[in-house]
């Protein structure tokens, strides 16, 4: 088992520190866990009062971890950086000078806000249009000019959107979502698997239990059609309860489409671990 996204106490909403991570993750039998905590250059862009991580002190630190537990588990010093294209020199200069494991590209802010509040809905007219903004950042974020391993938790927007069905249609956007998945391919990068997908606001929808994970199956599986199948699982987790969250399904899931295991990273390179 691995789960190759865990925020600690480096992030700014994260609650838990390395070495309770690290006992969790003992307990729960995983070989492989990353830290990735967020860089958000986005937030510092399209936000405001949001700290702002050091990212050589963080991986330094992680680095005295790594070592402390290098008998007990592959701890990876990882990094999950916030898209936004205002961003993409801080990001270049903050990147190339660190020995990070792995780096997650993600998508939090569209149009200037962060999609998990309710602001960024009250700017877009319709549920169309405010996911459709949504895909195209992800579609831009691929093509950043720095470097990075795994494309993170697209369907992040599904988790508080404030519509009764808060899924993303794939035939509705079908030609964006097929754009992201063949650019993933052709740069060769990861599609994260991310577990974390209606335990805030929307835990009690109805629609909730159909889901394992995002992107949704449907994405998912298109992905794989394509010829996609580099996958990475990420609990997203900011409490250690939440580790590993509902690998064993996912896993299942992953499998019944066809791919042969998750893709873990070490000092930039990926593994396979099959099932």
């Amino acid at each position: 088992m691995q789960d190759s996204h865990v925020h600690s106490v480096f992030s700014d909403d994260g609650k838990e520190n390395v070495d309770n991570i690290v006992k969790k993750a003992l307990s729960l039998n995983l070989d492989y866990i990353a830290i990735t905590d967020h860089a958000n250059r986005d937030y510092q862009v399209a936000e405001s009062n949001y700290p702002q991580l050091d990212i050589s002190s963080y991986v330094e630190a992680l680095e005295n971890f790594k070592e402390i537990y290098k008998n007990d588990v592959q701890l990876a010093a990882g990094i999950e950086i916030g898209y936004i294209k205002n961003a993409d020199l801080q990001y270049l200069n903050d990147l190339n000078s660190s020995p990070i494991d792995v780096i997650i590209n993600s998508v939090h802010c569209v149009d200037g806000s962060e999609v998990y509040y309710e602001n960024y809905y009250k700017k877009s007219h319709d549920k169309y249009t405010a996911y459709l903004n949504y895909l195209l950042a992800i579609r831009e974020s691929i093509d950043v000019p720095y470097d990075y391993d795994i494309v993170g938790h697209i369907g992040y927007i599904q988790r508080c959107a404030p519509y009764e069905n808060p899924d993303i249609n794939y035939l509705e956007f079908e030609e964006i979502i097929d754009d992201i998945l063949l650019s993933i391919i052709k740069k060769d990068k990861c599609l994260e698997i991310n577990s974390k997908t209606y335990r805030g606001r929307n835990t009690d929808a109805p629609f909730a239990i159909r889901h394992n994970s995002v992107p949704d199956g449907d994405i998912v599986k298109r992905y794989y059609d394509l010829g996609g199948r580099k996958i990475s699982f990420g609990s997203d987790a900011h409490h250690t309860e939440f580790i590993a969250y509902n690998y064993g399904k996912v896993a299942r899931d992953m499998k019944n489409i066809g791919f042969e295991g998750f893709t873990k990273y070490i000092n930039r390179k990926p593994f396979l671990s099959r099932f």
